[in-house]
């Protein structure tokens, strides 16, 4: 009976140890533990989502461009679109830049022909309302305009990039100026720096995109065509070296508002696109330094300029510059993505 009435006091002791422990144990404070953070997941497959650590890249590794077809509605997927998630780097978004604040000049520098850079000669380019506006006052420019060609230069340079404008044309030609003038500016890329420029130089060694708009009983025209001053650009394999390359893109009506896009990717591939399609494709661009019609190789800048510059020809990277030759327009945006491989330099190199 002893043996009995001891077993059962033992279990109960257990049981009123693990009855203590458990009260003991529900008693006690828990602290809450910090959310499970759950990573970011961005999107790679287009160029605005590279990181700007990546932009920082040797000019000769620049991004691989798939083909884009200029006939087809690939034409507005972006370069790298398409391409297995898991073989896509997580990375930063890279952002438009605003090249212009809807405020003033800030970032730009004017040089026009027979001034000296950074004379804003009649106040040509001046904002107003929210605009950028080329403006040739009459009061100022008098009857003749003696081919005072202007450029409006953005301060920093660019190699890989995406350049949309939203722009339009504003009022007439201005009398006297050359015809060919008519409802015609554009868009200057992989220019020369400014500051190498002769006093009297009218356009910088450059590539242009060029703005034209129908003009109704004339005959018609092409919209975005290239133009080369003081340059070459290889197409479909051929080096081409007429100053006009004309789109397949007819220009549109002269008092509408066009968003227009050129897409650089160095040396390796230029692309003009209107209202997000494709309309003229290139690639090499190349300094052409015996071009007397553009450049005065005796003028001192000039000449230090193609002294430096040696035998190097191919054009990788220069500045971006709005036109003021002859007919009034207004821009409401200006602004650039840039792309992988992208440095803010003026880069020329051997062609290869």
């Amino acid at each position: 009976m002893n043996h009995k009435l001891q077993a059962a006091i033992s279990r109960m002791s257990v049981f009123c140890l693990l009855l203590q422990l458990t009260i003991v144990g529900q008693a006690q404070e828990v602290k809450p533990t910090d959310p499970v953070q759950t990573p970011e997941i961005k999107q790679t497959d287009s160029p605005a989502t590279w990181s700007t650590d990546q932009l920082q890249t040797d000019s000769n590794q620049t991004a691989q461009i798939s083909p884009i077809a200029l006939d087809s509605a690939d034409s507005q997927q972006e370069p790298g679109a398409g391409e297995p998630e898991a073989e896509k780097p997580e990375a930063k978004e890279a952002k438009w830049i605003q090249l212009f604040n809807g405020k003033d000049l800030t970032g730009w520098t004017p040089k026009f022909a027979g001034f000296p850079l950074g004379e804003n000669f009649g106040d040509t380019y001046r904002v107003q309302d929210g605009l950028l506006k080329v403006v040739f006052d009459p009061e100022v420019y008098g009857e003749k305009y003696e081919n005072r060609f202007g450029h409006l230069f953005y301060n920093t340079p660019y190699s890989h990039y995406r350049l949309r404008i939203e722009y339009k044309f504003n009022g007439q030609k201005y009398p006297n100026a050359p015809r060919w003038n008519l409802f015609n500016s554009g868009v200057m890329v992989h220019g020369q720096d400014p500051q190498t420029m002769g006093l009297n130089q009218g356009f910088p060694a450059s590539i242009e995109m060029q703005f034209l708009a129908d003009v109704p009983g004339k005959k018609k025209r092409n919209n975005l065509n290239i133009c080369t001053p003081a340059s070459h650009v290889v197409i479909d394999g051929q080096l081409v070296k007429q100053h006009v390359i004309e789109s397949n893109n007819p220009a549109p009506p002269q008092d509408q508002w066009q968003t227009v896009e050129i897409f650089v990717n160095g040396s390796s591939l230029l692309e003009h696109r209107h209202n997000g399609k494709a309309v003229i494709r290139y690639s090499q661009p190349q300094f052409d330094p015996g071009d007397k019609k553009w450049l005065d190789p005796e003028a001192p800048k000039t000449k230090a300029f193609l002294a430096d510059l040696g035998e190097k020809r191919l054009i990788v990277g220069g500045s971006i510059s709005l036109q003021a030759e002859g007919h009034q327009l207004d821009f409401r945006k200006v602004e650039l993505l840039p792309l992988p491989g992208n440095r803010c330099e003026y880069i020329f190199e051997d062609l290869k």
